[in-house]
């Protein structure tokens, strides 16, 4: 014997719930299966405990995918307007952090709220896992640690590996697999940099300052703040390069990206008495500062052309080759997944298999650090819960 419904969800994160929300909506019986204790875990860290649940500028081409056009439909059909809408309705406090970027004032718990209350809590079965996944008679089957479970429609809202601590897993990719559908190489992304231990020494005395820079790798450049760590490179502008970067790929990192310090410094050798130190402690912390002269403190008027240079070349075109990701414990999304080929993107149905649904971070689509991770979740979700 088993329990029947019209869907049943795997994962009770942004995609399965506000998929779920849409269907409940619709007078469907749903059933949400989640593994864990409660819902939501990665909404819950997201922003730092603040929740940047959406941003402005969430088109297609903030996000990264064998076809990032795949994430037009969707988009268009739940669009960040619409969201901020709904939290103005439930009068969650909200503010920018940078134009367009969104988080809540009083952090992420309101946002979970909005979203549960639109799912009878009856309808999310918590520390529930399946076991098989069988289809039958046009019937998906689901063998669970709470019993069997059948319902004509599956959705994959599993989420991908990223933040394991919180229980992600990579359950999604294999039951497409399972289903004939073609995995994009699944790889960490909006992650950290390890550097190697020759690269790491000279940076020892830099860990814990963060500064503005512009990081570069291929035709990509992104200006935003960079971290130094005990084990390499973070922060905003190395985690958005992290989506771009391969293996053995140099970065290249501007530290003064709206100054031209060759320039600058060749104007100040007449009539100064300055040594180079003073004029780098007005852009940089000390301990940075000390780092970019290695030692050599030279008096300005004295340099010649190619030392001026060398110094601004240093500043303004650091090369640095990372040795890896800091791998999925770091990363804030997985990047690949369920190929969007063999997805519908207005209904997130399944082209080889009738019934079965995919929303959020199980799929090839992922977006740019700023809240556009999440709202793909919320948009891709909407489409499937108004199909199923």
């Amino acid at each position: 014997m088993f329990s029947c419904y019209d869907a049943v969800i795997l994962g009770a994160g942004a995609s399965g719930l506000f998929c779920a929300a849409e269907a409940i909506k619709r007078g469907k019986k749903i059933a949400v299966l989640e593994h864990k204790d409660r819902p939501l875990r990665k909404i819950a860290v997201s922003g730092g405990g603040k929740c940047n649940f959406t941003n402005l500028a969430a088109d297609w081409k903030h996000y990264l995918s064998a076809n990032p056009k795949f994430a037009i439909s969707a988009l268009n059909r739940f669009p960040p307007q619409q969201l901020l809408d709904l939290v103005a309705a439930h009068k969650i406090a909200v503010y920018q952090k940078t134009p367009g970027r969104y988080f809540c004032t009083n952090g992420a718990q309101e946002f979970m709220q909005m979203l549960l209350q639109k799912i009878p809590q009856t309808a999310i079965f918590y520390n529930t896992v399946f076991k098989t996944i069988k289809r039958r008679k046009n019937l998906f089957h689901l063998a669970t640690s709470r019993g069997e479970m059948a319902a004509p429609a599956l959705v994959i809202a599993t989420g991908g590996a990223s933040y394991p601590h919180l229980g992600a897993t990579s359950d999604g990719l294999v039951i497409a697999k399972q289903f004939g559908h073609k995995i994009i190489p699944a790889h960490p992304a909006l992650v950290p940099f390890n550097l190697s231990p020759r690269q790491m020494e000279p940076l020892r005395c830099l860990q814990g300052i963060s500064l503005p820079a512009a990081v570069t790798v291929g035709s990509q450049t992104f200006t935003d703040d960079l971290l130094f760590t005990h084990f390499g490179l973070s922060g905003p502008a190395i985690l958005q390069t992290s989506l771009y970067w391969v293996k053995n790929q140099p970065l290249t990192i501007n530290l003064l990206p709206q100054t031209d310090l060759f320039s600058l410094l060749k104007n100040q050798q007449t009539g100064t008495k300055n040594k180079v130190g003073s004029v780098l402690k007005k852009f940089f912390p000390e301990r940075v500062a000390a780092w970019l002269l290695d030692g050599d403190d030279f008096w300005l008027a004295e340099a010649g052309t190619k030392k001026i240079q060398a110094l601004s070349g240093r500043i303004n075109c650091w090369q640095i080759t990372p040795s890896s990701t800091a791998g999925y414990r770091l990363a804030e999304v997985m990047a690949g997944g369920v190929d969007t080929a063999e997805i519908s993107s207005s209904t997130m149905e399944s082209k080889k298999i009738p019934g079965l649904y995919f929303c959020g971070e199980v799929m090839d689509i992922t977006g740019q650090l700023g809240g556009y991770n999440i709202q793909w979740a919320y948009s891709s979700g909407t489409a499937a819960g108004k199909n199923l």
